[in-house]
């Protein structure tokens, strides 16, 4: 883990010159939610976060990128643990199971927003961001 001192949206502002209003608002949120919870965006995730954000990848992409970003799983082994997980949209809601610590230091709850499967401009529009 790399430790970032500058603040994210100018330590990617060339990665995150083409978001915009809500967007880009978004995006720096959840940079820095990250950075506080003592995991740094590196470029690989910030590449990823903003495909998402335009739209360009989906949920499930992102949230497989950002397994692998995380150094967490392999590409395959991202989209098999992804596929093994119920989604909204291919299951009917369940009860979620109840949460547990990844890493003592990891704010499990960190991005968890952007995990849900649900398209980013989902976020905007209902304020959850």
């Amino acid at each position: 883990m790399t430790t970032h001192t500058q603040d994210p949206a100018v330590e990617w502002t060339d990665l995150l010159q083409e978001l915009s209003g809500r967007r880009l608002e978004a995006a720096v949120s959840a940079l820095r939610q990250s950075a506080r919870s003592g995991w740094p965006a590196s470029r690989d995730s910030v590449v990823s976060l903003v495909a998402y954000a335009q739209g360009r990848i989906s949920a499930d992409e992102y949230a497989a990128q950002t397994l692998v970003s995380l150094g967490l799983a392999d590409p395959q082994t991202a989209r098999a643990l992804l596929h093994s997980v119920p989604s909204p949209r291919r299951t009917t809601p369940a009860q979620p199971a109840p949460a547990r610590p990844v890493r003592a230091s990891m704010d499990a709850n960190a991005g968890s927003e952007f995990l849900m499967g649900r398209p980013f401009d989902d976020f905007l529009r209902d304020g959850s961001i």
